[in-house]
């Protein structure tokens, strides 16, 4: 699904994928994220969006 959302917007390099990713995410689950060590400045897309959708399940 973020795929074809990727497809829409158009070419971007992986850090501004990982930057807008970050950025819609609330707030709650940003700050989670920071507290997995993870960065929007260095984390992968990849590892961003798994840690996102775990806490996104355990908030549920």
């Amino acid at each position: 699904e973020l795929n074809e959302i990727w497809t829409m917007i158009g070419e971007m390099d992986e850090r501004t994928k990982v930057h807008k990713f970050w950025l819609g995410l609330h707030k709650e689950i940003q700050c989670n994220l920071w507290k997995e060590k993870l960065n929007p400045e260095v984390s992968t897309l990849k590892k961003v969006v798994a840690a996102a959708e775990i806490l996104e399940i355990a908030q549920s």
